[in-house]
């Protein structure tokens, strides 16, 4: 037996500590809103380098195929379907962050991993390298590599444009198709 000791005269009363209760934990329900992948197709778009690092072109039959297998790749940002000519079977192609988008691509369709309200596509971009002003053919830079970066291979100009913007400090690159792609960049 536990005995109460006595309360004194001019003393609060002591409540005897009850049992915690117990909160139910705050849980939202609340999704991110997701959209068909449809609302964010860019037809006749694809992305460049078609292909991320590990990945190759798989044959799936639609884009709404290839946007659930760029959702299930970690690492994928966007996803190119091309559709076949013969048959029902298109060629579908995974990017990662450092791809850009590239318009005119007759059998293309294009989207993001996934599709949010944010990425709702309302007109097609335009071609990166058209998009930059800056951009000239026939130049170089001197020196040809900031200090602390090496040569990368890129498989275009676009692709080498993208990582550019990808590298820290980089405001400038130089892509050399005669060395077999060889990318270059340069700081200010």
């Amino acid at each position: 037996n536990a005995s109460i000791p006595a309360r004194r005269e001019g003393q609060p009363e002591e409540s005897t500590p009850a049992e915690p209760k117990e909160r139910p934990e705050a849980t939202s329900t609340a999704k991110p809103t997701t959209l068909d992948s449809s609302a964010c197709e860019m037809q006749g778009t694809s992305y460049l380098p078609m292909d991320m690092l590990g990945q190759v072109g798989v044959a799936l039959p639609s884009a709404a195929s290839c946007a659930a297998r760029c959702a299930a790749t970690s690492g994928c940002v966007h996803y190119t379907h091309f559709a076949s000519a013969v048959g029902s079977m298109g060629t579908c192609h995974l990017a990662d962050f450092a791809a850009v988008p590239l318009t005119g691509q007759l059998g293309a369709v294009a989207g993001p991993a996934v599709c949010t309200p944010d990425k709702k596509i309302d007109a097609p971009p335009r071609n990166a390298l058209s998009s930059t002003p800056c951009f000239k053919t026939g130049s170089t830079l001197s020196p040809l590599d900031m200090l602390g970066s090496v040569p990368v291979f890129a498989t275009d100009a676009a692709a080498c444009q993208a990582r550019c913007r990808a590298t820290d400090h980089c405001t400038q690159f130089a892509f050399d198709s005669a060395a077999g792609g060889l990318c270059h960049f340069q700081n200010d």
